[in-house]
């Protein structure tokens, strides 16, 4: 397998993992696009997923940080900020 065979592979995967069908489906049907390309083993397709989740968790980092700290009891008007933050430093530890 060479490095432009993983490179297609990888944006297949990439491409058809966000949507609701069988990215591994399609894996395998590019890989018989290629001629004389044998399956390594299912190792090289399970290392794709996990590639796609960082690469998922890059691209929408800012959106999760907000989810995140989205969660996070907000300070009340009547509270100062370093009770605040003493407030959300407690709520972690629950």
């Amino acid at each position: 397998m060479n490095l432009l065979t993983v490179i297609v592979l990888g944006i297949v995967q990439g491409f058809t993992e966000l949507f609701p069908v069988s990215s591994f489906a399609h894996l395998v049907i590019v890989q018989s696009f290629f001629p004389g390309f044998h399956q390594p083993g299912v190792a090289f397709d399970a290392v794709l997923h996990p590639g796609t989740l960082i690469a998922v968790a890059f691209y929408l980092h800012s959106d999760i940080g907000q989810m995140i700290t989205s969660l996070l009891p907000k300070a009340h008007p009547n509270v100062s900020a370093s009770a605040g933050q003493a407030l959300r430093a407690r709520w972690c530890f629950y």
